[in-house]
């Protein structure tokens, strides 16, 4: 953090007083069906911006530890989690956040609207960022290895049965940039988030 140098005239010393640049946070939301490519694609932004990836699953599996998943007492710490990580992190300055999110419509209509007051609350904004690709490269990306590191979903049935029980659907009421990645690769698809909110890519990020 840069510090200023000021001299006190009442003691004649030599004081360091600690400058705090205030920034509006950016929050990239990336969401999607399961095995989109959300995190890979989170990543590689990350890359280019240094925007530090908070990413579904690091609340997801902390909650997954102690409660049976989607259960009320679940749902509950995975939202505090969240929430408060996000609300420190604007209070200290961090200019851009990339969280990923399997949004399903209307069940998370609430949450989205959760996330949207905290960010008014901070004085800052909301990217909305939709990942999709069609049936048979998403069946074909569930089983990748890469899906191991954390409790992912990692079976084309698994996969296929959230398709029945949840509306991976655009979020409504919100200006999403949708990005069809079946061929596409994630580097190329990063570069088109960045151009299109127009993000910093310098490695020096305000924090």
């Amino acid at each position: 953090m840069p510090l200023r140098q000021s001299n006190s005239p009442t003691h004649g010393l030599t004081c360091w007083r600690r400058v705090v640049l205030i920034v509006a946070m950016k929050l990239l939301l990336i969401y999607g069906a399961p095995a989109v490519g959300k995190l890979t694609v989170a990543r590689e932004v990350a890359k280019r911006t240094m925007f530090p990836v908070f990413h579904n699953h690091l609340t997801h599996d902390l909650a997954a530890a102690i409660y049976t998943p989607f259960s009320p007492p679940f749902v509950d710490l995975y939202k505090q989690v969240q929430i408060t990580a996000l609300r420190h992190s604007a209070a200290e300055g961090i200019a851009g956040m990339l969280l990923t999110l399997c949004y399903s419509h209307p069940g998370d209509d609430e949450w989205i609207d959760e996330l949207q007051s905290l960010m008014r609350d901070s004085e800052g904004e909301i990217c909305f960022i939709r990942l999709h690709c069609d049936r048979e490269e998403n069946a074909r990306r569930v089983t990748a290895e890469s899906r191991s590191e954390f409790q992912k979903l990692k079976s084309v049935e698994g996969l296929a049965r959230s398709f029945e029980r949840w509306n991976f659907s655009m979020i409504p009421n919100t200006e999403t940039l949708s990005i069809d990645n079946t061929e596409v690769p994630a580097a190329e698809v990063a570069e088109q988030i960045i151009r299109w909110f127009d993000l910093p890519t310098s490695t020096a990020v305000s924090r």
